[in-house]
C-alpha cells in the first residue's frame, strides 16, 4: 500500500511540476503532460485521476480553477 501513496504523491508532484510550466491549462492539455509516461488509451481514466489530485490541491489552496465546465482551467495559486 506504501508504493500506491508515494506513487500518487511522485504523481501530484508532477502535476505542480506541469501546472508551474504552464500557467493555465484544461484538463485535456494537462492529462497529455501528467501522463506522458502512459500508453494514450487510458488517458479518459487519467483524467479522473487527474481531475481528484487538481481538487485535493485546490482544497488545499495549491492551485485554482478558473471557468467552468468546457472552459475550466487550473492554475497554481499565487
Amino acid at each position: 500500500m506504501r508504493w500506491l501513496v508515494e506513487h500518487r504523491l511522485t504523481r501530484e508532484a508532477k502535476v505542480i511540476e506541469k501546472l508551474a510550466a504552464n500557467p493555465s491549462a484544461n484538463l485535456a492539455a494537462l492529462v497529455t503532460q501528467v501522463y506522458d509516461d502512459v500508453d494514450v488509451s487510458p488517458h479518459d481514466y487519467a483524467q479522473l485521476w487527474l481531475l481528484a489530485h487538481l481538487l485535493k490541491l485546490e482544497r488545499e489552496l495549491h492551485v485554482v480553477s478558473v471557468g467552468k465546465a468546457s472552459q475550466q482551467q487550473w492554475q497554481l495559486s499565487l
